[in-house]
């Protein structure tokens, strides 16, 4: 069985220059994956569908939706301190939000169907308020409440294992018992 790579080389748009999050870190990624005969064979390489406002709607509020496009449209260069973004930043956080969407039509689509989304802008300090540390959504959030939307999943678990903690997922999901964080 092999896995569905949800990638699609707009992400590298997100300009953040010279900052930590940056288009370096998926083309090593997708350089090593590429290079990499054997799990590269096991790959099904799909690619994302940008998401739409009623996707983005059960997650952030309509206010940091209308923020985010706002501050690239005018040019801004940092939503925060930590949080940079450039004029394309908005339609790429759109397609990084839709690959989660995307991972989660790929999984329910067969049994024990797997998914792994190489993204950016990354997406889980985002709450549903605020975009902040690197993050401008939260794209493990939005792939929940899609599931539980269009799927009717219960209950959903996100594991998170980047090196510091997703606060934005745990904030999302904080009081809702049908979904551990």
């Amino acid at each position: 069985m092999s896995v569905h790579l949800i990638y699609d080389p707009t992400y590298l748009k997100h300009d953040t220059g010279a900052h930590a999050e940056n288009a370096r870190r998926l083309v090593a990624i997708m350089r090593a994956l590429d290079n990499d005969e054997t799990l590269s064979k096991k790959l099904n390489r799909v690619k994302p569908r940008a998401a739409l406002t009623e996707d983005l709607r059960r997650c952030p509020g309509e206010r940091l939706i209308h923020d985010i496009e706002t501050l690239a449209e005018q040019g801004e260069t940092f939503v925060d301190a930590d949080t940079p973004i450039s004029r394309e930043s908005f339609g790429v956080a759109l397609l990084a939000a839709g690959a989660a969407i995307t991972a989660v039509d790929c999984v329910m689509k067969e049994e024990g169907g797997r998914a792994f989304a190489v993204i950016r802008p990354p997406g889980h300090h985002a709450t549903p308020a605020v975009a902040m540390g690197f993050c401008l959504f939260n794209n493990a959030a939005i792939g929940a409440r899609y599931a539980q939307a269009k799927y009717g999943v219960e209950r959903v678990l996100i594991v998170d294992w980047d090196v510091h903690h997703g606060n934005g997922t745990q904030h999302s999901f904080y009081d809702d018992p049908s979904v551990l964080f």
